[in-house]
């Protein structure tokens, strides 16, 4: 079901799916906005609705120069350091760019790593890396 809320002159409509990701447009024109919802929600009923711009998932055959310029499009571009840190992953496009991200190990310890990210402590580093609890299992088990 579609739900239309006016936000500061414009109209955002929003379209909540169960077990599936929340649509939503902002409109500056009311009737735009209840025409696109409309058409939207029909789309849905009758699976024919395609996800502009759907978001890349890693795990299934992506490139890591595919994952990387995407991130560089959507996260990188919000943020202070983007000139080094679009720098940093064009380097490691150069790198590992034809393989895809599960394939991508990089095998370095705790400092070099650091140096990479540019992170200068190691709590920083620690904030910004989540490593999975099955690879920390994995890497336990194989030796």
């Amino acid at each position: 079901m579609a739900s239309l809320q006016k936000r500061n002159g414009a109209y955002r409509v929003r379209i909540k799916q169960v077990g599936q990701t929340t649509l939503s447009k902002t409109f500056y024109n009311r009737l735009e906005a209840l025409q696109w919802a409309k058409q939207t929600e029909a789309q849905l009923r009758l699976g024919l609705y395609v996800e502009p711009n759907a978001p890349i998932k890693p795990g299934h055959g992506v490139l890591f120069d595919q994952a990387a310029s995407h991130y560089m499009k959507t996260h990188s571009i919000h943020k202070k350091i983007v000139r080094c840190e679009s720098s940093r992953l064009r380097i490691l496009i150069k790198r590992w760019g034809q393989l895809p991200v599960e394939q991508v190990d990089t095998g370095l310890n705790v400092i070099e790593l650091s140096c990479i990210s540019g992170h200068k402590t190691m709590a920083m580093l620690k904030r910004y890396t989540h490593p999975s609890h099955e690879a920390i299992l994995e890497k336990i088990d194989s030796r």
